[in-house]
């Protein structure tokens, strides 16, 4: 399939795809529990002469946003192929979209691939928009209200905006934050002093809702926390490589003594770094220190990402290698080899957390679909087919002819065994 990129539906059993020809096609699975992706039907195909670099749907499903090679942005209905065109004629190469979780209609975009100081603020329902100008390059945003966005700079700053957006859209800076102070070389740290130009690049911010912090990585090796209230971080940590990217878990930290989904539910943050180790750091945690993962990667970290379960941990890097991680036990369950081609791929998980898709952005015809699901009527233990074997209970998604299997194969599944 001539497919330039893809990303699954967050809530229902749909995979878009957008064509290097142009237009989307959806595929939908008309089961419920997870199935194998060659059973999917194609369900529809949204015609347009535009060839998306990125999808992303927005929290409901009910919106998909893709981002064009030359700055174009197109947001489609993913129910009636209805879409918004938006061209945008100061940017190319790769626009990315981060879609509003607090007004599912708002969405912003902006192009870290390259020097890039403009914010495409979009409103698809109503087709307003803001052209957010900054006079630094912007490396990172991400939504912390329903109009306040958070935008990270390669001055070592991020910026909280209030956008209101209508027939006279404006925006305001509420807060300015100073992240980072130093430059850091290869041998030393030292002061940043603005007026020579050298800058600590703010490489990745995250917010959560529950603990209504911000955290931000930046060059100088420091992740920090902050406070809406405050102009100073709550908390810190100092690293000897460099995040590139943050991304907060949806469940507390697991361990092999405990069970995540049992006790109060505690976020805590994985950070890719540049060397290709991975953090993981439960910064409200009273016990448990920041440990590394270190057997994933050698090269530059590009992305990290949670399922939706929170069972699994997908990183992928600047060699194009992926690598997939149980966070029961933090041990690697998959591994796809470097190509050796310096360009990472972009991954999308679905939300039964048993399928990632995996695109690569630089319009090589680059597409695959990792995937976990048990065939039906067959025991994973035995693998006799038989029309009496029943579901684990507690994923649906894996097939026992007797509790003897699956008493006896539980060694095999509890790394990958997901509560839905």
């Amino acid at each position: 399939m001539d497919v330039r990129s893809a990303s699954f539906h967050p809530i229902e059993p749909v995979l878009a795809c957008a064509l290097f020809s142009g237009g989307i096609l959806l595929f939908k699975s008309s089961w419920k529990h997870p199935t194998s992706l060659s059973t999917w039907k194609l369900q529809c195909q949204f015609r347009s002469e535009y060839s998306a670099l990125s999808l992303n749907f927005n929290k409901s499903g009910t919106k998909l946003a893709g981002g064009c090679p030359d700055g174009t942005l197109i947001v489609w209905c993913s129910r009636t192929g209805q879409k918004r065109v938006l061209p945008v004629s100061r940017r190319l190469d790769f626009p990315l979209t981060v879609w509003n979780p607090f007004d599912l209609n708002v969405l912003a975009s902006y192009n870290n691939a390259m020097e890039g100081k403009l914010v495409v603020i979009f409103n698809a329902a109503i087709g307003h928009f803001y052209f957010l100008q900054s006079k630094e390059n912007v490396w990172c945003v991400d939504w912390i209200s329903r109009n306040r966005l958070a935008c990270s700079y390669d001055d070592g700053t991020v910026e909280i905006h209030e956008i209101e957006l209508g027939f006279i859209s404006t925006s305001n800076l509420v807060k300015k934050l100073v992240v980072s102070t130093h430059f850091t070389s290869d041998t030393q740290v030292f002061p940043y002093p603005k007026n020579r130009g050298m800058k600590s690049n703010v490489w990745s911010i995250a917010w959560n809702e529950q603990l209504q912090l911000l955290a931000t990585s930046s060059h100088d090796g420091w992740v920090k926390l902050w406070s809406m209230d405050s102009q100073d971080p709550v908390h810190m940590r100092h690293f000897s490589s460099f995040c590139c990217h943050l991304v907060w878990s949806p469940m507390e930290l697991p361990s092999s003594n405990k069970d995540p989904l049992e006790g109060e539910r505690e976020p805590y943050l994985a950070s890719g770094m540049e060397d290709g180790s991975i953090s993981i750091w439960a910064p409200l945690g009273k016990k448990l220190r920041p440990f590394l993962l270190l057997d994933g990667h050698t090269e530059q970290l590009h992305q990290v990402s949670f399922s939706p379960n929170g069972r699994y941990l997908a990183s992928t890097d600047y060699d194009r290698k992926l690598v997939i991680w149980s966070t029961k036990t933090w041990d690697i369950i998959y591994t796809l080899p470097p190509s050796g081609c310096r360009f990472p791929y972009t991954i999308s998980w679905d939300a039964t957390s048993s399928k990632l898709c995996i695109t690569e952005k630089t319009g090589l015809k680059r597409f695959l679909t990792i995937e976990y699901v048990a065939a039906e009527n067959q025991c994973a233990k035995c693998k006799k087919t038989s029309q009496n074997v029943k579901r684990c209970s507690r994923c649906r998604s894996i097939f026992y002819c007797s509790k003897e299997c699956q008493f006896s194969h539980w060694s095999n599944h509890k790394t990958v065994c997901q509560k839905n």
